[in-house]
């Protein structure tokens, strides 16, 4: 058993998420319409093994043959079984990954906020990174570089040569979140966001800063 090869910290150092979060996983899969349970005859591979082979396979950068090595599959079980778990993901996502909506939800999350960084009213935090990409075929290279000189996307949304603050304007949950944050709460960003009432960012570093200030860049 996995589980009980690996403490907690060395589980969540080779699976990139917690034991109680694996378990929970586990529990809705196993509910879920997308468990893989055709294996030629063979007895089914478990739940258990079916999101750990997904979780090594996205969480260490492994090709699937790597994979099925290690969990004693066939190749092609492990590319249906990891086919099944991202459909299970895309399945759940709208009821994880979701934006606090009544007063009590967004209080909860800002006490846990203040607990780890001391910081007031918080409910979220917004930032962008780049996905590193080949040029898309007949397509200007130019287009998708990105200020580094990479050849990338943005994760914050699918576009090229766009500043994050830009694309966030632009993006679908701009009014929602101003909307959500409302009089009380705020989400907290790097320098490349504007400031606004329902967004914190660092002060701006002109020359200008008290001792104070500059503390708190």
């Amino acid at each position: 058993m996995v589980l009980e090869d690996f403490d907690d910290i060395e589980f969540k150092r080779n699976f990139r998420v917690s034991k109680g979060i694996f378990s929970k996983l586990e529990e809705i899969y196993e509910n879920s319409n997308n468990v893989s349970t055709n294996n030629h005859g063979l007895p089914c591979t478990s739940t258990e093994s079916q999101i750990l082979q997904f979780l090594w396979f996205a969480g260490n950068k492994s090709v699937i043959r790597d994979v099925a090595s290690r969990f004693d599959v066939a190749e092609s079980t492990c590319h249906l079984i990891i086919n099944n778990i991202i459909d299970f993901l895309n399945d759940i996502s709208s009821q994880v990954i979701k934006f606090p909506k009544t007063e009590e939800e967004k209080a909860a999350i800002a006490e846990k906020f203040q607990e780890i960084a001391g910081f007031p009213g918080i409910i979220g935090a917004i930032n962008g990174s780049y996905i590193t990409i080949r040029t898309p075929a007949h397509k200007v290279k130019s287009t998708y570089v990105n200020r580094h000189d990479q050849t990338a996307l943005t994760l914050q949304g699918v576009s090229g040569k766009v500043h994050v603050s830009s694309l966030f304007k632009m993006s679908f949950i701009y009014n929602e979140i101003r909307t959500i944050c409302g009089e009380n709460w705020h989400l907290i960003g790097d320098a490349a966001y504007g400031i606004k009432k329902w967004l914190l960012v660092p002060y701006r570093d002109y020359g200008n800063l008290s001792e104070e200030e500059k503390k708190k860049y």
